[in-house]
C-alpha cells in the first residue's frame, strides 16, 4: 500500500524509454498500482549546455520502425536541444554520466531528496517516456517465458 518511487538510470534514447515503460507496465501487471513518481537521472538536463554536443549521439533511423520509435520518443519529450530551440533525435549513453561519479551521486541525491521531502511529481513534465504509445510498434510488453 505504500507509494513506490522509481529512479531510472538507462540510456536516453527511444529503446531505453521503451525499456522503462515496459518495466513500469510489468510491475503494474504484478500488482504495484501506487507508482508515486519516476525520476530519470540521465536526461539532457544532467549536463551543461556546452557539454551536450560532446555526450550526444545521433539515433539510427534506418527502418520505418526506427523512425516511428524516434517520432514517438520526441513526442514524449525526448531528443536534445543544442541551443537552437529544436529537439533533435540525439541520444545519450549511460557511460557519459557514469564516468563522472560525483555528478551521478549528486543527481541521485537530488532525486532522492525530492522523494524524502515530498517534492516529487507524478511524472517529469518535460520528459515522460511512459506516455509513449507502443501499440503500433508490435512490442510485446509481457514476454512469454
Amino acid at each position: 500500500d505504500s507509494p513506490v518511487y522509481l529512479i531510472t538510470l538507462v540510456d536516453y534514447n527511444p529503446s531505453s524509454a521503451i525499456i522503462a515503460k515496459t518495466f513500469v507496465t510489468q510491475i503494474e501487471h504484478e500488482g504495484i498500482k501506487n507508482l508515486a513518481s519516476i525520476g530519470h537521472l540521465l536526461t539532457p538536463a544532467s549536463f551543461l549546455p556546452e557539454e551536450l554536443p560532446h555526450v550526444t549521439d545521433q539515433i539510427p533511423m534506418n527502418t520505418p520502425a526506427d523512425k516511428t520509435k524516434v517520432r514517438k520518443w520526441l513526442e514524449a519529450g525526448g531528443g536534445v536541444d543544442l541551443g537552437d530551440g529544436v529537439r533533435k533525435p540525439l541520444g545519450i549513453e549511460c557511460e557519459a554520466l557514469i564516468l563522472d561519479f560525483n555528478r551521478l551521486r549528486e543527481l541521485f541525491k537530488n532525486e532522492f531528496d525530492k522523494i524524502i521531502n515530498q517534492q516529487h511529481q507524478v511524472m517529469h513534465k518535460l520528459y515522460n517516456p511512459l506516455s509513449m504509445e507502443l501499440s503500433d510498434l508490435n512490442i510485446n510488453l509481457f514476454p512469454v517465458f
